[in-house]
């Protein structure tokens, strides 16, 4: 390929990607002669662009003359990217420093069906380590506070139907009444802080925060500390620290992650 050409292909492709990045602004549709507009480019040259990406998916028209939204294409794009982010990967050196910075055992667990499951478990270092949940185990939303900061930023509709089935009683402590969840829910919400002393195994008490993957999306995960009720004392900045950084990783926005102080 002559050198004219390849800057010319290469000009193109720039012009292309830019036409996409209209599309990730608040604006979710646009005509050509808008975008030919917007980037300064040649109405003709612009005409020409969309009909390549419109030929690939990659933009979509409606109807003749209408205007263009991003194609599927890019969705099955997106979600092979999505696939590759293994939120595990991601958490795993957060959750080493946590551990090594506290001395106690760092969990994280992610929403599934009726209850949360532990997907990632980094021992702590203190030598008194009561049991904490395993890689794979699952628990219900109502027992201890990782679960619960989960289920306290799930949709209202979610939250309901949960709670109009029976609420299993791990341990004297766990929280089985309907009354008893909703405001504790609403006490994450506002602190983005969930504590449980007692509630899964007697004798130890837990912390977490929840975290958010990219957009606007439902709770992705939460992170959180557990050892004996002693030792999880004053732990609130350092566990929302690592809520707040893992869901920026993840590409979400920390500040869904509330401020506060806890209250008994």
């Amino acid at each position: 390929m002559a050198a004219d050409e390849e800057q010319g292909s290469a000009r193109s492709l720039h012009r292309a990607l830019e036409m996409l990045n209209l599309f990730a602004e608040v604006k979710p549709d646009w005509k050509v002669t808008e975008m030919a507009e917007q980037l300064g480019v040649p109405p003709a040259s612009a005409y020409r662009i969309v009909r390549v990406l419109e030929r690939f998916g990659y933009l979509d028209r409606q109807r003749p003359g209408g205007s263009l939204r991003l194609g599927l294409p890019l969705l099955r794009l997106g979600s092979i990217v999505l696939a590759r982010l293994d939120i595990r990967e991601v958490a795993r050196p957060i959750m080493r420093q946590l551990s090594a910075d506290l001395g106690e055992t760092a969990l994280l667990m992610v929403p599934f069906s009726h209850a949360a499951v532990c997907i990632e478990n980094v021992e702590g270092t203190y030598p008194i380590r009561p049991r904490s949940i395993s890689i794979g185990e699952q628990m219900p939303y109502n027992a201890g506070a990782v679960p619960l900061a989960i289920f306290a930023f799930l949709p209202h509709e979610d939250q309901e139907e949960v709670l109009r089935s029976p609420l299993p009683k791990i341990a004297p402590g766990t929280l089985s009444e309907a009354a008893q969840l909703r405001e504790r829910c609403k006490r994450i919400r506002a602190t983005g802080i969930s504590y449980s002393q007692g509630e899964v195994v007697p004798g130890t008490a837990a912390i977490a925060s929840p975290v958010f993957a990219s957009g606007d999306g439902d709770v992705a995960a939460s992170i959180g500390l557990t050892g004996l009720t002693e030792r999880i004392v004053g732990f609130d900045d350092a566990i929302r620290s690592a809520a707040r950084e893992l869901t920026g990783r993840l590409g979400g926005d920390p500040a869904r992650i509330p401020d506060g102080s806890l209250t008994t």
